[in-house]
């Protein structure tokens, strides 16, 4: 059944063009007619009924956060998790400083404490023996920090708020389908621990179960896409003997990077980028690959510790996926997290988009009726969209340019730009503040990545050029800047960039 535009929906669609309309042909259309279990469990006729303002599915980091807000607002709001004992994954272990300050503004603080976290001062970079240290910027005559931890366990302190809070309930179920009542869906259908059918009906049906969402295409036709993957080792009494201590390391390896950083005060969780076919686990190959490939280029202080845990066998591996936040249509749903958007990780920067959107949603809710009126939650996702789009857009490109230069795989202009990156953080003064201040969440202003993404462009033709501008010379440099235009004008363009919500270049260049 195709769902009508509001006018709400035709503005919103003049500002966004490229919002998603979409017909729901697999939403459950039935109208319950009893509110308590009786006859088959097959039906939401027959399922218990619960009523609620806003059910949220999956409740990981974006719905744990956004139940402890929104019940703080006094709304009623119930999460259904297919699993909710501690989580062990390797994502959403590092949480930028921007990510840090959006979570302190939710009044979510505490959260990060009590877990071990560690405290992040900022980056170092490693490349053909040579290392650079990038602290996080100063703010308000402060060091600006970061924190890493163990995912789970940062989970549960999200999950222990919202059980918390009057009006949040937390069930354990698997939700089998989204429900639809005219034009709009009013809520879902869950299997409880025992088996039991049930269905919730609410204003505001929120989809927040991450990149490898089963209901995103229910609302939004966005898919996501594989970049690569990141293989997870987990090294033991590392951390005394990290190059830079509490920071995370960027080692640009051949032909893909690898990150570290500490997760606890005796934990290191290395990262290891893999771009194409996975070397098998089960056979032994990965490790054969890790020992071989990948631990002759680490760091000499870590490199035992690395051999330690690969011989140790416990490896796992995570898809890196991409796609960009497109604005969509669909009355009484909302995508928020990884369901929605998400970028390559070698930045750490999803949990501070995430928080940040939650952020910025919760500030736009004022009243019940901003749920239940379709007009006003139109209007206030179509604010959603617009006050989100500077810093998403902002560390949402920076992750995918980056991992395009520092894999440098697509054409051989990049392993020059790389080292020019590499070069550039030499400068020092705005070529590390500037990036830093991207990297960290702190300064997501559009122009300003551009700005430096393609001074380090530049920077690496000055080189090409300099001092003798040979026809080969200027036939790479040229291959150098058609290669950084390749990388960054999709990237604008999924992003939907059409003005630069930032400020102007001369600002910019003085920050």
């Amino acid at each position: 059944m195709s769902i009508p535009e509001s006018r709400a929906a035709v503005v919103a669609r003049h500002i966004f063009p490229n919002v998603s309309r979409l017909s729901v042909p697999a939403i459950a259309s039935e109208e319950p007619t009893s509110t308590s279990a009786s006859g088959s469990a097959g039906s939401s006729g027959s399922a218990e009924m619960i009523h609620s303002d806003v059910v949220i599915v999956g409740g990981g980091v974006v719905g744990a956060t956004l139940a402890y807000v929104l019940g703080k607002k006094g709304f009623k709001v119930i999460v259904v998790e297919r699993d909710l004992s501690e989580p062990d994954r390797l994502i959403g272990e590092l949480l930028q400083p921007g990510g840090v300050n959006a979570l302190t503004q939710l009044g979510l603080a505490e959260t990060m404490e009590g877990i071990d976290a560690c405290k992040i001062q900022g980056y170092s970079v490693f490349m053909d023996n040579q290392r650079l240290q990038l602290k996080y910027p100063i703010v308000k005559g402060k060091p600006a920090i970061g924190r890493a931890f163990h995912h789970g366990r940062f989970v549960q302190n999200l999950r222990s708020s919202a059980r918390g809070t009057t009006g949040v309930s937390l069930i354990a179920g698997t939700v089998t389908r989204l429900v639809e009542e005219g034009s709009r869906i009013t809520g879902l259908l869950f299997r409880d621990a025992d088996g039991k059918q049930k269905r919730i009906k609410s204003a505001v049906t929120i989809v927040c179960d991450g990149s490898g969402s089963v209901f995103r295409s229910k609302i939004s036709d966005a898919q996501p896409v594989v970049r690569s993957h990141f293989v997870g080792i987990l090294m033991e009494g590392a951390n005394e003997h990290l190059p830079f201590p509490w920071h995370g390391h960027v080692i640009l390896a051949k032909p893909t990077p690898v990150l570290a950083y500490p997760i606890s005060s005796t934990e290191c969780r290395v990262l290891v980028d893999i771009n194409g076919k996975l070397p098998s686990i089960s056979n032994g190959d990965m490790t054969a690959y890790l020992l071989t490939e990948i631990a002759p280029q680490l760091p000499t202080e870590i490199k035992p510790y690395f051999v330690s845990a690969v011989q140790k066998g416990r490896i796992r591996s995570m898809p890196n996926k991409t796609m960009s936040g497109k604005p969509y249509v669909v009355s009484g749903a909302i995508l928020l997290g990884d369901a929605f958007n998400c970028r390559h990780p070698l930045t750490g920067g999803g949990m501070t988009v995430a928080f940040n959107d939650v952020l910025t949603f919760a500030n736009l809710i004022r009243s019940r009726k901003d749920l239940t009126d379709l007009k006003r939650l139109e209007k206030i996702m179509s604010a959603f969209y617009s006050k989100r789009k500077p810093y998403a857009s902002t560390i949402n490109i920076l992750a995918n340019a980056l991992y395009s230069v520092f894999s440098a795989q697509d054409d051989p202009s990049l392993p020059i730009m790389r080292k020019a990156c590499f070069d550039y953080f030499k400068l020092g003064g705005i070529a590390v503040s500037g990036p830093i201040g991207l990297l960290s969440g702190l300064k997501p202003y559009p122009s300003m990545l551009i700005f430096h993404f393609f001074s380090v462009a530049l920077y690496g033709v000055a080189r090409l050029l300099f001092p003798f501008p040979t026809p080969a010379r200027v036939f790479m440099a040229f291959r150098l800047l058609r290669a950084a235009t390749l990388i960054v004008k999709p990237l604008i363009a999924s992003e939907s960039l059409q003005c630069w919500d930032a400020p102007s270049l001369t600002n910019v260049c003085s920050r």
